[in-house]
């Protein structure tokens, strides 16, 4: 294994954070330090929590959710026939003709033994090959 050796102001295992005492942004900006997992603010001193299913804002220490999950700390699922980043997306065949569910991540549906189809609306028959 070989360690990346990073230029700075960068720092870290492969060179993805910040060290903020080595760089002004030439002026142009704030340095932000990437903070570890469900922390955030100056010098990563705050704690913010996504409940595992988001990340936190490194400055303001907002959740951004992962998909298929909402709300200010990501501990809601997308209701039913609703998906995507947000939970902004309708499912286009929300109850999937009865015979399975809509997918949060990506709206397609996951359809029950038995069933395919796109819309879970095609019957599998097994075909028995006479000889």
């Amino acid at each position: 294994m070989g360690a990346c050796s990073c230029e700075s102001p960068w720092t870290g295992d492969t060179c993805g954070s910040v060290n903020c005492s080595l760089t002004d942004c030439n002026g142009h900006g704030i340095c932000m330090e990437a903070c570890p997992r469900n922390r955030y603010g100056s010098d990563c001193r705050s704690y913010c929590y996504c409940y595992g299913r988001g990340h936190c804002h490194p400055v303001y220490g907002n959740c951004t959710c992962d998909t298929g999950y909402t709300g200010a700390h990501c501990w809601t699922k997308c209701k039913k026939g609703y998906y995507g980043v947000n939970c902004a997306q309708k499912c286009v065949y929300p109850d999937c003709s009865g015979n399975g569910h809509c997918s949060i991540v990506n709206g397609s549906c996951f359809c029950n033994k038995g069933w395919t189809g796109t819309s879970c609306n095609i019957i599998l028959r097994h075909h028995h090959h006479h000889h």
